[in-house]
């Protein structure tokens, strides 16, 4: 299993996000994982249309089983490197969400019942989840 974070702390490795990320990654390598961190301060998002250190970030992503997304909080929110790295990730949403009469799952254009009962789905705790996903 691959365990990929993305610290979105502007002072990278050297923030209390980087260390948290830090001990995080590293009872997931002593429980057998494969972990990858990067610190987004060291890398270069620009607008979609540029190519950019995205490509890079794009593909950690993809091929990670467990993403981790970190960030101080400023102003009741994440930092600015990790929303714009968020914003960056939604063309990889898959279903898209879209709004028609409230909020509905479309897989390529169309909505199936499927998704519609996922939405009326209750909470899980991460431990549901990762059961959930079949992991």
């Amino acid at each position: 299993m691959k365990f990929t974070a993305f610290n979105g702390s502007p002072a990278g490795e050297k923030s209390a996000a980087g260390r948290m990320l830090g001990v995080f990654l590293a009872g997931a390598a002593r429980a057998g994982a494969e972990t990858e961190l990067y610190h987004l301060g060291d890398y270069s998002i620009g607008q979609c249309v540029q190519h950019d250190d995205m490509e890079k970030l794009l593909r950690a992503y993809q091929s990670a089983d467990v993403v981790c997304l970190d960030s101080p909080v400023y102003s009741w929110n994440m930092t600015a490197l990790l929303k714009n790295f968020a914003d960056r990730l939604i063309p990889l949403k898959s279903p898209l969400l879209t709004e028609q009469a409230g909020y509905e799952f479309a897989a390529q254009g169309e909505v199936t019942a499927e998704p519609r009962t996922q939405l009326d789905a209750p909470l899980m705790s991460a431990a549901e989840y990762v059961q959930f996903l079949g992991m």
